[in-house]
């Protein structure tokens, strides 16, 4: 009874990939999902319509290259790494799809995400946003980040001073 011990079980570690890597399959399955979801294409021009998710990330590609690749520079950078563990993919893209889908619903319904309320009236509905006052680059990208340092931590690792 106390002479035998459990199997020893190795444990293992998430597949890691490079940097670029992870900015390209990040890049490549957003595409995917997001033309998936969408085949609404203008029957004249055969080209997607300006309200789905594929027209706004090709047509703001540089955008979405660039959020791609601060997402995972900001990922690395808190997680202190240089590799990027495999896992996070899903969450990368999932993030990504979420900011570009509210992008598109705000602008759908003439609203912008980003700003901050100022003010909001119950009777008649009233809003107003302080835009004026506040600096908005970076506001919901930071948000979005900010949702899933609970799943970074695990992927965290010691910083040595």
């Amino acid at each position: 009874m106390f002479g035998k011990c459990p199997p020893k079980v190795p444990l293992e570690f998430p597949p890691l990939i490079f940097k670029e890597e992870a900015v390209q399959r990040i890049t490549e399955t957003v595409i995917e999902l997001a033309s998936e979801e969408e085949n609404q294409v203008d029957s004249d021009t055969g080209e997607p319509l300006p309200a789905t998710l594929t027209y706004i990330l090709t047509k703001r590609q540089k955008r979405f290259e660039f959020f791609v690749t601060k997402l995972v520079e900001d990922i690395l950078s808190y997680c202190h790494r240089r590799d990027f563990p495999e896992p996070l993919l899903y969450t990368a893209v999932e993030m990504i799809l979420k900011q570009f889908t509210d992008e598109l619903t705000a602008a759908a319904n003439g609203l912008d995400v980003n700003a901050p309320i100022s003010k909001i009236k119950m009777g008649d509905t009233e809003y107003n946003f302080a835009v004026a006052n506040v600096d908005l680059s970076g506001v919901a990208s930071e948000r979005l980040f900010n949702s899933i340092k609970s799943k970074l931590s695990l992927f965290r690792r010691p910083l040595y001073l």
